[in-house]
């Protein structure tokens, strides 16, 4: 993921969202600002990736931020300091997360101090998975993936969705995902169609369904904007996404419940 610099794009865009705070890059590419790809999920311990950012004009990977202390830590006390992986991962060993858990993640960069707190939400298990053909005016493409899951009535819901392979990570985050909630759906059965990409026969597809908080649903959300907003205009850098870390650094730390199933293409 590349956080790039600020050039007064999407005016209605930050109209809309006037209410929520936005981070704005010095133009100056000397001056980086650290970004933190983090999340922990149900059963899995917490996972970051560090980098620095770089200009948006230089085409290239952004830097790796290799020197941070991370420690994360939930509300029952339980507290531990993540271990560089190398290639700016870090990774903890001994919590693990639990629905319904809050957990902060504190960062120390130089001694300059980042935080930011995330609950995970309540479980939306996928039910099951189903097929459908993709078509363009000239034919059949391949075959769509859908998940099936009844959306809980007795709260508002945010989800991400990825597939694998080719869009679900493995050890590095990956951002090619569908976001969606269930502000016209609430406590019906849903169908969702999970991945941007046609399927061919005989293809497994593992599908994972995330169960997240508004202030990430809102983070994958401006992120997309502005990434379709760069691919339209494509000399244009994109905005920033709003981050949930304080301290001025950019990124997000998402807590969430994950669901997952997997499903064959018939030949």
């Amino acid at each position: 993921m590349k956080f790039n610099i600020l050039i007064c794009l999407l005016p209605l865009f930050l109209l809309s969202i006037s209410c929520e705070k936005r981070i704005d890059l010095d133009l100056n590419a000397n001056n980086p600002t650290p970004v933190f790809d983090a999340y922990i999920e149900n059963d899995t311990t917490c996972f970051v990736l560090a980098t620095w950012t770089s200009s948006y004009y230089v085409a290239e990977p952004d830097p790796l931020l290799e020197n941070a202390v991370i420690t994360i830590s939930d509300q029952q006390g339980n507290s531990e300091t993540l271990n560089y992986k190398g290639e700016g991962i870090y990774r903890g060993e001994n919590i693990k997360g639990v629905i319904g858990n809050t957990y902060t993640l504190n960062i120390d960069v130089d001694g300059k101090n980042y935080t930011s707190t995330s609950s995970i939400p309540p479980l939306v298990p996928i039910d099951s998975l189903t097929i459908g053909v993709s078509q363009s005016i000239y034919g059949v493409d391949g075959f769509s993936v859908y998940a099936n899951y009844t959306d809980p009535v007795d709260y508002f819901n945010y989800y991400t969705i990825h597939t694998d392979p080719g869009q679900y990570y493995a050890e590095k985050y990956s951002f090619f995902h569908k976001i969606s909630d269930d502000n016209l759906y609430n406590g019906n059965r849903t169908a969702l169609l999970a991945s941007r990409v046609s399927y061919a026969p005989l293809d497994t597809v593992r599908v994972t369904l995330g169960s997240i908080n508004y202030d990430s649903w809102l983070f994958f959300k401006t992120m997309d904007h502005a990434s379709e907003r760069n691919d339209i205009f494509g000399s244009v850098a994109p905005a920033n996404p709003t981050s949930n870390i304080s301290g001025g650094a950019l990124g997000h730390f998402t807590a969430r419940s994950i669901s997952k199933k997997e499903i064959v293409i018939p030949q």
